[in-house]
């Protein structure tokens, strides 16, 4: 029987090592398969990296250009109101000549005004001064002379 058992032990470690066999060259197999898909994956990824980058350029250049077209709109929108005033320049430059005008005429009254008053100033002090002199002339005819004046006795 030691006969029988070591035959079938044989057979026993034959397969084992078969199976030992090919495990390692599935083993082998999963890992050309798994470097493959690593190799893969990673292009994927670059892949999807560059998408992604493009679609952020996409995106920002759309922001760009619509922030462009706002610039525009409001460029446009400031040259219609460029353009208004400048047709309203002419009015505006007709009521601004006729009120230099009229404030020089202002000017004009103004020292009219300042040089009556001055005038009348002038008359007045003139007046003040006759008056002044007057007095005097008064106060010297009233005064007692030294020759006209007697002392009192007491």
């Amino acid at each position: 029987m030691s006969l029988d058992l070591l035959n079938e032990l044989e057979k026993r470690v034959q397969s084992a090592v078969n199976t030992i066999d090919s495990l390692k060259d599935e083993v082998e197999q999963l890992k050309l398969e798994n470097a493959q898909l690593q190799e893969e994956k990673s292009a994927w990824e670059a892949r999807l990296s560059g998408l992604l980058g493009k679609f952020s350029l996409l995106d920002s250049v759309s922001s760009e250009a619509v922030d462009a077209d706002e610039e525009v709109e409001a460029l446009s929108s400031m040259e219609d109101d460029l353009a208004v005033e400048a047709e309203e320049l002419p009015a505006m430059e007709d009521d601004l000549a006729v009120e230099e005008l009229v404030l020089e005429d202002e000017d004009t009254l103004m020292l009219a005004d300042e040089s009556i008053a001055e005038e009348q100033l002038v008359e007045e002090d003139l007046a003040d001064l006759d008056e002044l002199t007057d007095l005097d002339d008064l106060e010297a005819a009233t005064q007692p002379t030294s020759s006209n004046f007697t002392e009192p006795k007491f």
